[in-house]
């Protein structure tokens, strides 16, 4: 199989590893072209390409797509890394994909604890794919190993797209909690309650609420939660030391587009609304998740 990987970035170079381990050449991709100094045009390697993963940022994605759709031969399959939600549509990648591609090509999303640092260190990851072909599902089992993925096929498009991106915020809160100086007692207290606010969430805006129990959910929560390499857990506790967050953050970016889908009922998620308080209206970290308590 021939892969490409659109994105050089840390989980872009966690893709390539796994596909070069298990034998798939791989074409890597990147606008800046100081990471990926040997690449190719996508003009040359997208029609022949069996996988192409997209390894950006979700504000990126609707616009590369329509870069590599006229490209893409029928066999293809498209996947997509990124958790996140459209600011201008406030449409999840799942949506942006089933708009932006042909429909004769398969798609597909691939969520859950993915953290680049372990996956290159061969310490393993776990994820779940769900896209318009389920079938497709073992595309992917042929070129990742699953000694370094453990993956999981979910008909459950809608909700495992808005679990990566609830998880992104909650991680943001965990971030918090860090920066707050709360124990592992509480800090495990905080995460059943993002998982029963995770599991209202899908409900009410088209997925299972099953969803949120597996990785795709609480896996990746707990992964990008507790982890040092996580950019989202990292955001929170920089926003309470020093007042600044990570503007790149995915759960800082998604947090206003998720208070909007779930437009008055927002106020029911006491969790989420703390974390909206501190981070949008900068009310104190402290006295905001003590009040949960």
């Amino acid at each position: 199989m021939n892969i490409v990987i659109i994105g050089a970035g840390r989980i872009g170079m966690a893709f390539k590893y796994m596909c070069e381990k298990n034998g798939a050449p791989v074409e890597l991709c990147d606008v800046d072209t100081a990471k990926a100094p040997e690449q190719k045009p996508l003009t040359e390697t997208v029609p022949i390409a069996d996988i192409i993963f997209l390894c950006t940022q979700s504000f990126a994605i609707r616009n590369l797509i329509a870069q590599i759709s006229p490209l893409l031969q029928p066999h293809a399959l498209v996947v997509s890394a990124a958790k996140g939600i459209e600011r201008t549509t406030l449409k999840t990648i799942d949506q942006v994909m089933a708009e932006s591609i042909p429909s004769r090509i398969s798609w597909g999303i691939i969520i859950g604890p993915t953290l680049a640092e372990e996956i290159v260190n061969g310490q393993g990851s776990a994820a779940v794919f769900a896209g318009n072909n389920p079938e497709r599902c073992a595309s992917l089992t042929s070129v990742i190993s699953r000694h370094d993925m453990t993956l999981e096929c979910s008909s459950d498009l809608r909700g495992v797209a808005l679990a990566g991106v609830l998880k992104n915020v909650y991680a943001l809160g965990l971030g918090i909690a860090d920066g707050l100086g709360w124990g592992a007692n509480r800090k495990g207290w905080l995460v059943t309650h993002a998982l029963v606010e995770m599991r209202v969430a899908l409900g009410a805006l088209g997925g299972n609420p099953i969803t949120a129990d597996g990785p795709a959910g609480l896996g990746d929560l707990v992964a990008t939660g507790s982890s040092a390499h996580s950019r989202n857990r990292t955001s929170g506790e920089q926003l309470v030391r020093t007042g600044t967050l990570d503007p790149l953050s995915e759960g800082y970016i998604s947090l206003a587009s998720i208070k909007q889908l779930l437009g008055d009922t927002a106020r029911e998620f006491a969790l989420f609304s703390a974390i909206v308080k501190i981070v949008d209206e900068k009310k104190d970290a402290r006295e905001s998740f003590e009040s949960l308590v």
